[in-house]
């Protein structure tokens, strides 16, 4: 499926008014096609069944819109801002996953208007905000320790879980949480042995899971990724896997990451340069815990030197 390409042959083909389709192969119940409208705003529509019948004609937000035309029986999905290209690409891909895997067409079309709702926050327009460096390490090394699960995983059902378990964004007390494992990943830049703990719940064990410490450590270099860099690669790796691109979504929002904070740290790009993760299972490793905290204190921040947990190193890979 190359989308780019069809949209340069949509405007190509485009006449000077009115609206302009292109029928798109679909192995699902309903045939789909791409648009530009007369204002070149870029849509998706499904014929529905003449039957069919949403209950609603207009949903929208200042980016995008759903419209139900009933005489046509129509579904319309609209961006009104080029800057949501590249997003509205993902949610049609997205849709054509669903559509195909829908086995009638009323299914088919349900699962058109349960595709606009959860990705209709994402076309949301966000105020100007510029990311300090710090902040750009740490999501950095997330997205970094995200990319190298994803591409260790051999499925869609992989993908998902390992979207599903990137947890950090939503507050979770670690980065990653899975079904025996946790992980909390810390970034540093490769000439400091310091990394900062935000609390005493980040290298507490919950559930009984084992807990592991990822360190990752990068440079600042012109041959290195930036934030958007680490985000195309990643949903690279979900389009190519089938996984659930509005999982990974989701998450980069909750972790303020949108078009305007992306934008705003162009400029930082670092090179990766080691991994390293460590057990903090044990009780003798040097951590604070509520466990181990005395009555009355909390909020607790400190600095771990690596330099001293050696011992507890588990795996290492330079790059």
């Amino acid at each position: 499926m190359n989308l780019k390409a069809k949209w340069t042959t949509l405007i190509e083909q485009a006449k000077s008014s009115g609206l302009n389709t292109l029928r798109f192969e679909s192995d699902g119940p309903l045939e789909l096609f791409l648009g530009i409208d007369s204002d070149k705003n870029r849509l998706v529509m499904i014929q529905v069944p003449a039957e069919y019948d949403p209950k609603i004609k207009l949903l929208k937000n200042e980016n995008i819109e759903l419209i139900f035309i009933k005489d046509s029986s129509c579904l319309i999905i609209r961006v009104f801002d080029s800057d949501y290209n590249a997003i509205f690409d993902d949610l049609i891909s997205s849709l054509l996953n669903s559509i195909d895997e829908s086995d009638n067409a009323v299914n088919a079309a349900d699962k058109f208007l349960l595709t606009y709702f959860k990705w209709n926050s994402f076309f949301s327009k966000y105020p100007k905000k510029i990311l300090g460096f710090q902040k750009i390490l740490g999501l950095w090394g997330e997205l970094v320790y995200l990319y190298r699960l994803l591409d260790e995983s051999t499925n869609q059902n992989g993908i998902n879980s390992v979207l599903s378990g990137w947890v950090g964004p939503m507050g979770a007390a670690h980065d990653f949480e899975f079904d025996k494992h946790a992980y909390e990943v810390k970034a540093k830049l490769k000439n400091s042995n310091l990394i900062r703990i935000s609390s005493e719940f980040q290298l507490e064990s919950v559930d009984n899971k084992d807990i592991k410490l990822v360190v990752i450590s990068g440079e600042r270099s012109d041959d290195g990724d930036t934030i958007e860099d680490m985000v195309t690669k990643c949903q690279e790796l979900i389009t190519l896997k089938g996984g659930d691109f509005s999982l990974f979504l989701s998450s980069i929002l909750e972790a303020g990451l949108n078009l305007v904070t992306i934008e705003s740290c162009v400029d930082v790009k670092i090179r990766l340069v080691s991994i390293d993760i460590y057990d903090c299972s044990a009780s003798e490793f040097p951590k604070f815990t509520p466990t181990n905290l005395p009555i009355g204190i909390s909020s607790v921040r400190y600095n771990l030197d690596c330099g001293e947990i050696e011992i507890y190193k588990i795996f290492s890979e330079t790059f």
